[in-house]
């Protein structure tokens, strides 16, 4: 991300609308596998769910033709079951598209893009993770039921907060619970603290004019509660459409930094 440039502008062109063969996701561009020179492996992350029973993904790409005019285009990939690569543990709904061809399939011709990546430097880092409160607020990147500007290819933001403190594992894995309305679409969404005016630090003292932004996850699954009364976690629908089950307010969100694990399995 650039320091020129309004962060919640930057922090709103990081996602893209999923539109697959099988439903509707959030992903997001993602610097992999960065070296100390600033070179890296483009990739799209969303979940394992979104993309195990597609075949095929269009995504909206906002681009920057040659006289410098800003336009919408669409890009179709094919045959996503020998490019998408899956998190090494099945228990962690995490899947990444590599897109180096996209990138350079649009730039030859004469596109420039406008898209930005999250990258490693906003997960918080340990000492870093000190300074997150039991109780944050966040905002969730995405297209809730598929929603979104369409005419100017923006996500929608909802906002939330932490309902399970980020610093802990919640239940022993690598997640933590949000509190805020998840819908179908969601799934993929990235999970982010942006202070825009300062914060407090985990000594009391208010930062002030220090903006902080951290990408704390991607959203994963939602506790439903059924006819019955019992709650159990579940995926985020990519279908839209109507559900006999209850959503109760609280998103599971897998940590960013398990992203680090795919870097070993991306193509040279």
């Amino acid at each position: 991300m650039s320091g020129r440039i309004d962060i919640a502008e930057q922090l709103v062109s990081t996602t893209v609308k999923l539109s697959t063969d099988a439903g509707v996701g959030t992903g997001f561009f993602y610097k992999m596998d960065e070296s100390s020179k600033g070179d890296f492996k483009p990739v799209i992350v969303t979940n394992r769910h979104v993309f195990e029973d597609a075949n095929n993904v269009v995504i909206m790409l906002t681009l920057v033709d040659k006289n410098s005019n800003d336009i919408v285009k669409r890009y179709n990939i094919f045959n996503l079951k020998g490019s998408v690569i899956y998190h090494p543990d099945p228990e962690i709904d995490l899947a990444v598209l590599p897109c180096p061809g996209i990138f350079q399939s649009l730039m030859s011709q004469g596109y420039s893009f406008k898209s930005v990546f999250l990258e490693k430097k906003l997960i918080p880092t340990s000492e870093q993770a000190k300074d997150i409160s039991a109780i944050e607020d966040v905002y969730i990147i995405g297209y809730p039921n598929g929603y979104m500007d369409e005419v100017n290819n923006r996500p929608l933001v909802r906002k939330g907060i932490t309902a399970s403190d980020y610093k802990l594992d919640y239940n022993g894995e690598p997640k933590f619970l949000v509190d805020s309305a998840i819908y179908g679409g969601s799934s993929g969404s990235p999970v982010i603290i942006y202070n825009r005016d300062g914060f407090l630090d985990k000594d009391g003292n208010y930062n002030l004019g220090q903006p902080r932004v951290h990408f704390l996850g991607i959203n994963s699954a939602v506790m439903i509660q059924n006819l019955e009364g019992e709650i159990s976690e579940e995926d985020v629908p990519t279908a839209v459409g109507l559900t006999s089950r209850l959503p109760i307010g609280l998103g599971v969100i897998i940590k960013s930094n398990q992203l680090e694990a795919f870097e070993e399995f991306l193509p040279e």
